[in-house]
């Protein structure tokens, strides 16, 4: 015949109210998406046109240096390519578009 094992007590359910000296959380109110939009966008660091523009030339730069961008590839990318060169706007700055993610 075999011994029944000993039951473990169970954890403490948390009690409903607080500790003492302690403050509970403000319940949020219920949001629709516009709340959520607004609420990002408040927490966006607004940039000028200049400033966007000087960002993605960046982006761009670092994405040519990091091999991750193709011209024209076609239907299928070489490996580790994200990017694909769409175009050139009127100055000759090229128009990308991502194809897929990278995990590495």
């Amino acid at each position: 015949m075999a011994a029944k094992k000993a039951k473990r007590p169970r954890a403490k359910r948390p009690a409903s109210k607080p500790a003492a000296g302690t403050k509970r959380a403000a319940a949020k109110p219920a949001a629709g998406r516009g709340a959520k939009a607004s609420a990002r966008a408040s927490r966006k660091k607004a940039t000028s046109g200049f400033e966007a523009a000087a960002e993605a030339e960046r982006f761009a730069a670092d994405l040519f240096a990091r091999g991750e961008v193709a011209e024209k590839a076609g239907r299928s990318l070489p490996a580790g390519v994200t990017h694909e060169v769409v175009g050139r706007d009127g100055s000759g700055r090229p128009k990308l578009r991502r194809r897929r993610f990278s995990t590495v």
